[in-house]
């Protein structure tokens, strides 16, 4: 949040799982909340906890910064979703004591900010890819990453054909906790798909190499992840720059291309 408030963004994306089931505190329900902070601690849930951890940094951050706009989207790995399939409903804003600045958002979900498309997916879709490709020799020369998101974007869905599977395997000796995987509710699969319109800008998070590539006009980014196991992650900073239109195109008066890749700069931070 420091880090928001010295470069002041206009908007903030933050992807969850903000309280990973597969956390070694939430596994345990060991967590360090002042009793201040919980009207009734002895009935305290897992709202509680997000509401002391996400929810009041938010409210700080939106107190110095009132003009910002906050997207939250969860995750399949999400503790306090109760919708643990993928496409994911977005959750209730006022159960977590968010201010008016934030909104919660459906996963995956596309969203129109100052006419600039902005798909965003929680789902760790490229790792998955990863996963399930089978490439010959020759295409094992093109750049890995490259090759999953043209998957994404020429399937024109957050989550192509073939790429949902398990985050990992059965071990018959460790049978307490299985590994999360990617539950994918095919009722809903329509959901997924880019039926009117192609992103300028796709937001997929993974555990994969964080990266900005531009793949058919289209800007994705892999932010990487904030925190790590052995310690902090990385984020993406964007900056945008306004359009610049010639006289020419403006006599004319038809639809031009704002093209965003040709004038964005994404920088990734590590922390």
């Amino acid at each position: 949040m420091e880090t928001v408030l010295e470069s002041r963004p206009d908007l903030l994306v933050l992807n969850g799982p903000f309280l990973d089931i597969e956390h070694p505190s939430v596994l345990n329900g060991d967590f360090e909340i002042p009793d201040s902070a919980i009207p009734n601690p002895d009935k305290a849930t897992l709202k509680d906890v997000l509401r002391y951890h996400i929810s009041q940094p938010i409210n700080q951050l939106v107190a110095q910064h009132p003009s910002i706009t906050i997207i939250i989207q969860p995750s399949v790995r999400d503790a306090i979703n109760k919708h643990a399939s993928y496409p994911q409903d977005r959750l209730k804003r006022q159960e977590f004591g968010l201010p008016r600045q934030a909104s919660i958002v459906t996963n995956p979900v596309t969203v129109s900010i100052n006419e600039i498309v902005v798909g965003i997916n929680s789902l760790d879709i490229l790792d998955m890819l990863r996963r399930e490709e089978c490439v010959s020799d020759k295409a094992k020369m093109t750049n890995a990453m490259a090759r999953w998101g043209a998957n994404i974007i020429s399937q024109r869905s957050f989550c192509p054909d073939g790429s949902v599977v398990a985050e990992g395997e059965e071990d018959s000796e460790k049978v307490d906790i299985l590994p999360i995987g990617a539950p994918l509710d095919t009722s809903f699969l329509k959901l997924t798909e880019w039926l009117n319109v192609r992103p300028d800008i796709l937001i997929t998070p993974s555990a994969l190499t964080p990266f900005a590539k531009v793949l058919n006009s289209v800007l994705m980014i892999n932010p990487g992840t904030l925190s790590k196991k052995r310690g902090p992650g990385t984020f993406a900073r964007m900056t945008v720059l306004p359009v610049t239109i010639t006289d020419e195109e403006r006599e004319k008066n038809d639809v031009v291309a704002h093209k965003l890749f040709e004038r964005a700069r994404v920088d990734i931070v590590h922390i």
